[in-house]
């Protein structure tokens, strides 16, 4: 989650910076060849633990990708729209 937050705040600025206005759009494809290559994972020989395990990621990356699909339909180009700044976030911060 913290490398979701990570890439989807580096396409809005991006888009703020007028340096790509489909960023979003290209962080929604590669987030579907994600999900793709784990989904060919768990059609694979894994062990219990690791199906659940990748299982679950794999849940947590679709509702991902359901949420980058609203900010584009939304049309989000500023890191404080409020369809960016509703989402729960996670942040990695050394103390």
């Amino acid at each position: 989650m913290v490398m979701w937050t990570k890439g989807v705040e580096a396409s809005i600025y991006e888009i703020m910076k007028g340096k790509n206005a489909s960023a979003l759009k290209e962080y929604l494809d590669f987030s579907g060849k994600q999900i793709g290559a784990m989904i060919k994972l768990v059609r694979g020989s894994l062990k219990g633990q690791q199906r659940m395990a990748i299982g679950a990621l794999i849940v947590l990356d679709v509702h991902a990708l359901a949420v980058v699909t609203n900010m584009i339909k939304a049309r989000v180009e500023n890191i404080n729209d409020f369809e960016w700044s509703q989402q729960l976030r996670y942040y990695w911060e050394l103390l």
